[in-house]
């Protein structure tokens, strides 16, 4: 079982002389309810929680001011008191049963300076009667706050043991001197989220044919960095060899006409099998098998798909390459993987194979391919859910599936063992979950607008921006404006804008021209209509007349929208469709532009709530394009389309930044899961 347990203290010394960017999660992400003591106590009581030892507990505002938020969790008076609350964990069971349900835990803990008192934080894992399963205990701590520093975080990180029905989260503060029980506790989270403790292997299929022509030693050498395995398709030359080449004849994918079976390798070798592709890789020459081989063998495993010859020819390639136990052998043909098998087992089979196929996957389906001796159920996408996924694993097989844009995530989430992508690395970008310093994270941070400017100046017609670079203006608004705060907001602080005349005006400025191919718009966003019962064609969120980059409401789509356009007109708009979205809660949306994945092409994709909900490749049908700067000179509002006055946006939006870079994986899970003290983690990202 992985356990992690740490403890953080925050150095106010540190945190006085830089500004603090805190980028947060949906409340829903934690599984905590009133984590931060920021709900009104009802009839003396602290909601969501309960009172086993102590009668005083009560919220506590200054010496030390709050971790997070406006209150914290204070025992009182008596000499020992214990705080608890029991979340249910139940509608996780398949996957804590599976062993791959991970939680993570924070909380923050202080005391008085005189007297030592202690706080102490227990985590128990139970069965669904109450019996503990297995638990963590932070010990007892004293912590003064006067000195640094002021608030300790504890956090710790496991697998749910088999049978665990439910957390409980106990607080205890003991008194150890004087009148009160000084034991402090603030931001006390939980969450949870699978996390397979297999990996899943990245496959480029057909060697990565989002980046390069198909099959071809140029888009091998681009996915060295990028997978695993990679996958070709192999037929036979006229004269006996094995070259690459998926389809029968070479029309599609070459200057040439004909038969793969019908051309000498010579005759093969003189087409051009890239400028189809692009202009970049004229003269790219078809592939042998020996090439393919020996190109991708340096950094990955190949995985060879027959598609013509024999057993017998695949076999002795293999083995004149010396290379038997270093690749692996698909095909949707079983006798042929069977024929393969008795020539040399030592050689790895997959069998390919779907539902249309070859009917459902069942135990008979995976018992016949066992029998070819494959151990390798190479499915379509289609016909693979978790119950196929736990009946090929019971039976001793490793199952893999294909799948391109927002469909890698789906199976991401399902933990299957292979993903085969044209794009493997976006399967490698959503496996990344690996967080960033705060230095890190801060690099090429543009803007950053917090809108908690109404809790200091509820009058204010300001809107500041963190960087201090583009400072936004309020226009149409009432007076005072529609700040919002408490369980309105996300966190400390957001703003309302009515969809009638409401809007934030942020003028064009040489910072949010970006003057580079790579973006990150982040927005925290609560709507009080779907984009299709919005009034107008649109609803801009944060948008403008000049369409540079933008995240609006597309009535027509039915969708939620990332645009962004380069230099040379090419536009992408990636879109959340509408049944992910839910009025009167909070979405984090994040925008991302990458100019760079390949020699010519770029990437937007739009995430809701950290998951990848679609990806646009190029700018059109053959995914080029996209490349080039982030197109300049936008004037931007948050509310309607820029100062074109129409196109309004009804809701709360909070917490929107803009980096001029592509944020990592790992990033944008911190942008989710992290952030002020009350969310997940309690971390806050520091901003030189």
């Amino acid at each position: 079982m992985a356990v992690v347990s740490s403890w953080k203290g925050e150095c106010l010394s540190v945190i006085a002389v830089v500004a603090v960017v805190c980028l947060a999660s949906v409340a829903p992400a934690s599984l905590i309810t009133n984590g931060g003591n920021d709900l009104a106590l009802v009839g003396g009581e602290i909601p969501g929680w309960d009172e086993i030892v102590g009668t005083t507990w009560t919220q506590r505002l200054a010496n030390p001011a709050p971790q997070s938020g406006s209150h914290y969790f204070f025992a009182g008076a008596g000499a020992n008191h214990e705080l608890a609350q029991t979340v249910d964990v139940s509608a996780y069971a398949s996957d804590i049963d599976s062993g791959v349900q991970f939680f993570d835990f924070s909380g923050y803990v202080s005391g008085w300076s005189a007297p030592g008192d202690t706080s102490q934080i227990i985590l128990e894992f139970e069965d669904a009667s109450g019996v503990v399963l297995d638990s963590w205990d932070s010990g007892a701590i004293y912590n003064a706050y006067d000195e640094i520093p002021t608030w300790l975080q504890l956090t710790h990180s496991q697998f749910a043991p088999t049978g665990t029905r439910q957390v409980q989260v106990r607080l205890i503060a003991a008194r150890n001197a004087g009148s009160n029980n000084d034991g402090y506790f603030d931001s006390i989270q939980l969450y949870t989220y699978v996390s397979h403790s297999i990996p899943i292997l990245t496959v480029a299929h057909r060697g990565g044919a989002v980046y390069a022509p198909e099959n071809t030693l140029a888009a091998f050498e681009l996915v060295s960095n990028k997978c695993d395995m990679v996958e070709f398709d192999v037929r036979v030359s006229s004269d006996g060899h094995l070259v690459l080449m998926h389809d029968a004849t070479v029309d599609r994918t070459t200057d040439g006409t004909g038969n793969v079976s019908a051309l000498t390798l010579a005759q093969l070798k003189a087409l051009d099998a890239g400028s189809w592709f692009s202009s970049i890789f004229a003269g790219e020459e078809i592939s042998t098998f020996e090439e393919a081989i020996q190109t991708i063998l340096p950094y990955a495993t190949p995985v060879i798909e027959r598609k013509a010859g024999t057993a017998a020819s695949y076999v002795a390639a293999i083995q004149a390459l010396g290379v038997t136990s270093d690749v692996m052998v698909i095909s949707f043909d079983w006798t042929f993987l069977a024929d393969v098998h008795a020539l040399d087992p030592s050689i790895r089979l997959g069998a390919l194979g779907s539902d249309s196929r070859n009917g459902d996957l069942d135990a008979a389906l995976v018992t016949d391919i066992l029998a070819t001796g494959a151990d390798i159920v190479w499915w379509r996408n289609d016909g693979v859910s978790t119950s196929e996924i736990d009946l090929v694993r019971s039976l001793g097989a490793e199952i893999f599936t294909g799948a391109n844009g927002a469909d890698v995530q789906t199976y991401v989430d399902l933990g299957v063992d292979g993903i085969s992508s044209d794009d493997p690395g976006l399967v490698r970008y959503l496996l990344d979950h690996q967080p960033s310093s705060n230095e890190a994270f801060a690099e090429e941070l543009v803007s950053y607008w917090k809108f908690d400017d109404g809790l200091t100046d509820i009058n204010t017609t300001h809107a500041a921006d963190v960087e201090e670079r583009n400072p936004g203006t309020l226009e149409g608004f009432d007076s005072p404006p529609t700040w919002t705060t408490g369980v309105q907001a996300r966190v400390d602080g957001a703003l309302y804008l009515d969809g009638v005349d409401d809007y934030v005006d942020i003028p064009q400025s040489a910072s949010l021209d970006i003057a580079t191919n790579a973006l990150t718009f982040s927005c925290w966003v609560k709507m009080e209509a779907k984009p299709s019962g919005i009034p107008e064609p649109f609803g801009g969120v944060y948008a403008s007349l000049e369409d540079s980059y933008e995240l609006y409401q597309d009535k027509g789509n039915s969708e939620l929208r990332f645009k962004v356009t380069a230099t040379n007109g090419h536009a992408a708009r990636p879109g959340v469709p509408e049944a992910d979205l839910l009025t009167g809660q909070w979405h984090h949306v994040v925008g991302i532009y990458n100019g760079d994945i390949g020699p010519v092409s770029g990437q937007a994709s739009i995430y809701l709530d950290g998951k990848l909900k679609d990806i646009h490749t190029g700018n059109g049908g053959g995914g080029m394009g996209l490349t080039q700067w982030v197109k300049a000179g936008q004037h931007a509002t948050f509310g309607q389309n820029g100062m074109g006055n129409s196109h309004r946006f009804s809701g709360h939006v909070d917490d929107v930044a803009i980096w001029r870079r592509a944020l990592s994986h790992g990033e944008l899970l911190q942008l989710l899961q992290s952030g002020p003290p009350q969310t997940p983690q309690g971390t806050t990202f520091v901003i030189r």
